[in-house]
């Protein structure tokens, strides 16, 4: 923006930039599950309460269930949505933009199987227990 379209009246505004470098690296640093696991009863189940869990339990959970992605959260999230998942990439998932870039090139499509990451909800979503430590979803 040059100096003819800036507006004082306007608040401050930053771009945050994010280097995600060494992220294997990093998950290294953590323990990982070796032994002594079980379910949780059903009276477990009914009392689990995921916020009342310490970042520094020595316990760890892995959760599967049902996830809804509030609409609310979709343009603070767009960037990088949360709850990556498996998806088949056909045809009929490609933009327009993507088909006529394929059709430009003479190239064609080939189905695959991608980690997305998308602002849909799940369903019989696995996560552990410090994914869901660092995630607010109010």
């Amino acid at each position: 923006m040059g100096a003819k379209e800036y507006r004082a009246d306007l608040p401050t505004s930053h771009i945050l930039y994010l280097d995600c470098n060494s992220l294997y690296a990093m998950c290294q640093q953590f323990p990982l599950p070796i032994s002594d696991f079980r379910l949780l009863s059903d009276d477990e189940l009914v009392r689990f309460d995921v916020s009342a869990i310490a970042a520094n339990s020595p316990i760890g959970y892995i959760v599967e269930c049902n996830l809804e992605y509030p609409t609310h959260l979709h343009d603070l999230h767009n960037a990088y949505p949360l709850v990556p998942e498996h998806q088949c990439i056909d045809e009929d998932t490609l933009s327009d933009t993507h088909k006529f870039m394929l059709n430009a090139t003479k190239c064609r499509h080939l189905k695959c199987t991608k980690l997305v990451l998308n602002l849909r909800d799940k369903s019989c979503t696995t996560g552990a227990y410090s994914f869901t430590s660092i995630t607010d979803w109010s």
